[in-house]
């Protein structure tokens, strides 16, 4: 009997150790969020590039460029500049702090479709970060995740995924051979 009960005791301790090591992988993944944020002159800056096939024409991904503009992210407005397609989107952030308070940031963004010599890229850039009605300067909230602020890191860990996610979507719509609202018409 004492050797199952110390038998279950060391099984206990090697979960509780293999738990710790979990918890201290996930800290310093989100201590080093910020790390893996990419960066164009010190700002946010997220790029893809694909090949155009024949399978997706390039007026065939434009065209998917405008309606992902126009019914996802329901941009009032998208610029055609020599071949680039941009329109804004947005997005919001919720994190709470140490006090569980929770806290609000709206995030702006630009989202481009660059089309040129058999390649199309797509860029997610220029972003504006409000909290409440104040800007945040994403330098100086930059600055504090460095200094391991744990709201700062949270913050920047969302934002990345959110950010990735925002380009995955994208680049998904633009390699859809039919869209919602040409199934619809079709039937």
């Amino acid at each position: 009997m004492k050797k199952l009960f110390f038998l279950v005791l060391i099984a206990i301790s090697f979960s509780n150790i293999a738990s710790a090591q979990n918890l201290g992988e996930r800290y310093k993944w989100l201590q080093e969020s910020y790390a893996r944020i990419p960066l164009q002159k010190g700002l946010p800056f997220y790029d893809t590039n694909i090949k155009v096939t024949s399978e997706f024409p390039e007026q065939r991904i434009v065209d998917n460029a405008h309606y992902y503009f126009n019914s996802v992210i329901a941009s009032p407005k998208v610029d055609t500049i020599e071949k680039r397609y941009s329109a804004k989107g947005k997005y919001v952030i919720y994190t709470n702090d140490a006090k569980d308070e929770e806290h609000k940031f709206d995030v702006e963004y630009k989202i481009d479709l660059v089309v040129k010599d058999g390649v199309y890229s797509v860029e997610m850039h220029d972003f504006n970060i409000l909290y409440l009605t104040n800007k945040v300067e994403f330098e100086a909230k930059l600055k504090h995740a460095k200094m391991n602020d744990g709201h700062s890191n949270y913050f920047f860990a969302l934002f990345n995924d959110q950010n990735k996610t925002e380009v995955r979507n994208f680049v998904s719509t633009l390699s859809k051979k039919t869209l919602p609202s040409q199934a619809t018409a079709a039937n």
